[in-house]
């Protein structure tokens, strides 16, 4: 899995910033620009991070799909990656997440 480590990394480092734009667009269309406003250049880098984080979990969705016989968890991907690309993304995971993901597993 070396190898798709490496392509994890660049496909978030090369999408997050495109990721997030795409989502301020939105946002923008929606109707939202003065809260996105409010956020100032620190928020902005918040979503970029947010991105970078869905970007992991669609990562390792397919790599789940590549490889069914392995257990994949964006956490567990996560610590193998580079320092630099495990700065720039946050996973936010709550209680109602995990148990909502051990509802689920089970239900297969």
């Amino acid at each position: 899995m070396g190898n798709e480590q490496s392509i994890v990394a660049d496909f978030v480092r090369s999408n997050r910033k495109a990721m997030a734009g795409y989502v301020r667009q939105k946002l923008v269309a929606a109707g939202a620009k003065p809260h996105l406003d409010r956020l100032g250049k620190e928020g902005i880098e918040s979503l970029e991070n947010e991105a970078a984080g869905v970007l992991l979990d669609l990562a390792c969705a397919f790599l789940r799909r590549l490889h069914p016989e392995q257990e994949i968890q964006a956490e567990d991907l996560l610590a193998k990656l580079p320092a630099d690309v495990q700065k720039t993304i946050r996973l936010p995971r709550s209680d109602a997440y995990h148990e909502l993901m051990a509802k689920l597993q089970r239900e297969e």
